[in-house]
């Protein structure tokens, strides 16, 4: 049945206002389902820290549903422990506030789902002062399986780790953030543990996914990592995806697809990697360290400008490292569906390291092709575009500084380790390039 009034949770089981005495249930091993639609401010609770709920083992379903109008209404609120234990176990909260700030699950205290695919689910709606799917000042702990967590929050953010802890364990796992930011991790950590987990942010009106002085670490396997808002916006800590094949996409619906400050990063383990930033102004803002590790990885950045302004592929004076592999750093950038001829600024450091890679843009920046057979790739230039200095045929850091005239503003590209030269009406080596017209 579902129960109208708030329902309160304890050791024993379920049971309606404040007399413990009067249960509904009792926690078995068996399947037990608890499910609340009320107007009251909570349709479930675990009011207080001292109180742990036991589930016992079984495939349990916890569901409340707030409709009230207080503010901070939330369909489950729990200040205790909730643990369900083994189980392919269900916990899903609701509030659909028409004139108050909500939260679909609100956890201040501890919710262990154990070890099997679990589902968490938070759902808020609110006209006025905003929701939360899910806001987590405590501790999430999915253990290990396939599990599933999504957060909806319409005006305010979908998944909000505030100073807490999401860890969703081994296993395949899935977390969705969708809201007017998809997923804030704000001074907390979000872990998925080993496996091929995917995290999915959505920011409707404002950041996809913001990590403030926080950790997120998706652990070894194969990860994906699909970010459309403002940004992905990386400010202290940063983003740890392991060993494995892993993918960051960012989709920058206003600025820039990804942005780090100097005290970030970003580190996707041994793999191959692919990182990807596009935007209408820079597709990627590094201002701290993005780190592919060892593999054949690829980065991509890329931004599409309208009605003029300013457009950079890669941007910042931070430092881009991939690692020994056969890499690909790629900037593109265009406005007005012209393509630039600058497409990296700010003085950016890419290191590429060992094996045969490439790099694909132009602008102010230091580029590092290491060892191994290395290509720069200068195409959208003819060769008498560009003024090269520093080079010499007994060089054996093959050194080469190219600068163009924008208008009046030099802009100078120094390489170091490339081996080949792309133009767009020619393709020199090294050794012939100081002679080359």
């Amino acid at each position: 049945m579902t129960y109208s009034k708030t329902v309160n949770l304890n050791s024993q089981g379920w049971y309606l206002g404040t007399n413990p005495l009067t249960l509904l249930g009792t926690w078995t091993n068996d399947a037990d389902v608890v499910r609340v639609k009320t107007t009251c401010i909570y349709g479930i609770q675990v009011l207080s820290t001292n109180i742990t709920v036991n589930t016992l083992g079984g495939n349990d379903t916890i569901t409340g549903t707030s409709t009230s109008t207080k503010i901070d209404s939330a369909g489950i609120f729990n200040n205790g422990i909730i643990d369900t234990e083994d189980g392919k176990d269900i916990i899903c909260g609701i509030s659909t506030s028409t004139k108050n700030r909500s939260n679909g699950i609100r956890n201040n205290g501890t919710i262990n789902t154990g070890n099997d695919n679990d589902t968490i689910i938070g759902n808020g709606s609110s006209v006025n002062l905003g929701s939360n799917g899910i806001r987590n000042d405590g501790t999430i702990n999915t253990g290990n399986g396939n599990d599933t967590m999504i957060g909806t929050g319409d005006s305010l953010v979908g998944i909000l780790n505030y100073d807490g802890i999401i860890d969703t364990g081994d296993g395949n796992d899935t977390i969705t953030g969708i809201g007017s930011s998809g997923i804030s991790n704000l001074s907390g950590t979000i872990k998925t543990g080993d496996g091929n987990d995917t995290i999915t942010a959505t920011g409707t009106k404002d950041t996809g996914f913001q990590n403030y002085f926080a950790t997120t670490d998706t652990g070894n396997g194969d990860d994906t990592i699909t970010v459309t808002g403002r940004f992905i916006g990386l400010n202290g800590g940063g983003i740890y995806t392991g060993n494995g094949n892993d993918t960051i996409t960012a989709t920058g619906t206003k600025d820039t697809g990804i942005f780090s400050t100097p005290n970030s990063f970003i580190n996707t383990g041994d793999g191959n990697d692919t990182i990807t930033g596009t935007s209408n102004n820079t597709g990627i803002t590094s201002l701290g360290i993005i780190d592919t590790g060892e593999g054949e990885d690829i980065i991509i950045g890329q931004a599409t400008a309208a009605n003029g302004g300013d457009a950079h592929g890669i941007f910042g004076d931070g430092t881009i490292k991939t690692g020994s592999g056969n890499d690909q750093v790629t900037a593109i950038s265009s406005i007005d569906e012209v393509q630039q001829k600058v497409s990296i600024g700010g003085g950016i450091t890419i290191e590429l390291d060992s094996g045969n890679d490439c790099f694909k843009g132009f602008g102010s920046g230091t580029v590092n092709g290491g060892t191994g057979f290395d290509t720069l790739d200068l195409s959208v230039f003819n060769r008498s575009q560009l003024v090269i200095s520093g080079i010499s045929s007994d060089n054996t850091l093959n050194s080469a500084n190219l600068t163009f005239n924008n208008n009046g503003d030099a802009i100078t590209l120094s390489t170091t380790g490339f081996e080949s030269f792309i133009f767009a009406d020619s393709a020199l080596y090294y050794s012939s390039l100081a002679n080359a017209a």
